[in-house]
């Protein structure tokens, strides 16, 4: 009789296939003791039967006895095929209908007798069950992990540690500038672009794409952060990579800020068309009021003729700015700190008897908003612009997303008022009035810059 061989197993996290290689072989002795001849083998590796995944190869075994192409089947174990009596059932009734012999290594069960499906549904709530048991240990060593602020494992690690979670010193550079770069403004588009023409990788190999750096940038663990289910529940052990800080720093945009694709003209979005007052956007060298996005369609402007001048006057500002402030960094961590040491005294009063375990769950959800609180005022403080303006490149060298950032703590918005008759390009700065961020308006040609540095401090 020809027969095929079923095998699979929950787990191969090695992916060597060795447990279902082991199956194989005991399958085939057990069909070669029959007289069946294996002609084929269907093979479910690191695939649990347990969960409600599906199963490529068993589905097609299942088609194949539907076909008449599959008359006899060669099992490790009943357990093997499923862990859910609701599919054994199922699997009972497909072999009745079309007369499937069944034979497994571990000892044969008649699927055509009454006292042989006993057995089967026997096995089957006994598999149900240890699968019942394995999740439930499986779930108390994950809460126990957690508590003790130790990671839970995965397929892949995570990038900037190993796979014991060590840091890996080359890809941690790599996440802290990440972090610094978007922290100053700059777009994921721009990041994750510079990144692939210095061939970093993802730790499949893959090339880096903004959503790989909008990830990164949400990752709770660089920040030394347990997460379970989306959710933080506590500190890990895991050394951070960046500072709660720094991390909540990069969670609010700042204005003019762009996610996803970067902006490819300076000052789309900050101009307004003088006759419809709707927003402009660049294209072909130009920007004009856009019908698409309901603007009148009558105004429009060379980009050269209101970046280059307005570029010049934010670049001074911007200057003065870098030369006169005063700023001095906050030291966010000996806050932080203090709040820790509190929680750590709430637990050793715990331990010490002196508080109850109701006691202590309230005080330290308290003591943890606060710590949330203070992390979230901090990275605002520490986020400002000011701050983000300190180190940076001249403005006429720096990237088109940093120079947005520089020009939104400037400028409020900036009106194209309709061009004249006939061609007066010399003339096109009349055409362009600035509303700065302290509320005055400047025309670019006909008025003298007034405005100094103190303003914007």
């Amino acid at each position: 009789m020809d027969a095929v061989i079923y095998a699979r197993i929950s787990r191969d996290s090695a992916g060597e296939a060795l447990g279902v290689t082991r199956q194989i072989q005991d399958c085939t002795h057990k069909a070669e003791a029959l007289g069946w001849t294996v002609v084929d083998r269907y093979v479910d590796n690191d695939v649990s039967a347990s969960k409600n995944k599906v199963r490529p190869q068993y589905e097609k075994m299942l088609q194949g006895i539907e076909t008449g192409d599959v008359s006899a089947i060669v099992v490790y174990d009943l357990d093997r095929l499923t862990r859910k009596p609701m599919e054994l059932e199922s699997f009972i009734l497909l072999a009745e209908r079309y007369a499937v012999e069944l034979a497994n290594v571990s000892g044969d069960v008649d699927l055509t007798t009454a006292n042989g499906k006993m057995v089967a549904r026997i096995k089957g709530a006994v598999a149900r069950q240890e699968a019942d048991r394995i999740a439930e240990r499986t779930a108390r060593q994950k809460a126990q992990a957690l508590a003790d602020g130790r990671p839970l494992g995965g397929r892949y690690r995570l990038f900037g540690f190993n796979r014991d979670w060590s840091v890996n010193d080359g890809e941690a550079a790599i996440v802290r500038e990440v972090f610094s770069r978007a922290r100053s403004g700059e777009s994921h588009g721009s990041i994750s672009r510079d990144l692939r023409e210095r061939e970093v990788r993802t730790v499949t190999g893959g090339r880096w794409v903004p959503l790989q750096t909008a990830r990164l940038l949400r990752t709770q663990r660089y920040a030394g952060r347990s997460v379970h289910n989306g959710k933080v529940v506590g500190n890990s052990q895991v050394t951070p990579l960046v500072s709660e800080v720094d991390f909540e720093a990069v969670q609010r945009p700042t204005p003019g800020q762009t996610r996803g694709r970067a902006r490819k003209y300076l000052l789309s979005g900050f101009l307004v068309c003088g006759a419809c007052k709707a927003t402009m956007s660049g294209s072909n060298g130009r920007y004009r009021c856009d019908p698409a996005t309901g603007g009148c369609g009558t105004v429009g402007i060379k980009a050269d003729w209101v970046d280059w001048p307005l570029s010049e006057r934010v670049a001074s500002l911007h200057q003065q700015v870098r030369v006169s402030d005063p700023f001095e960094s906050r030291d966010y961590q000996g806050e932080l700190d203090e709040v820790d040491r509190r929680i750590s005294v709430l637990h050793e009063r715990h331990q010490a008897g002196d508080l109850d375990l109701e006691d202590l769950v309230i005080l330290l959800k308290e003591e943890r908003q606060k710590r949330k609180v203070t992390v979230a005022s901090l990275a605002e403080d520490t986020s400002d612009i000011d701050q983000l303006l300190r180190g940076l490149e001249e403005f006429e060298t720096a990237d088109v997303s940093v120079k947005r950032e520089i020009v939104a703590r400037y400028v409020k918005y900036v009106v194209i008022e309709p061009s004249g008759k006939g061609r007066q390009p010399h003339q096109s700065r009349g055409r362009i009035n600035v509303v700065w961020r302290n509320n005055s308006t400047e025309n670019l040609l006909t008025d003298t810059p007034r405005l100094d540095y103190r303003w914007v401090l």
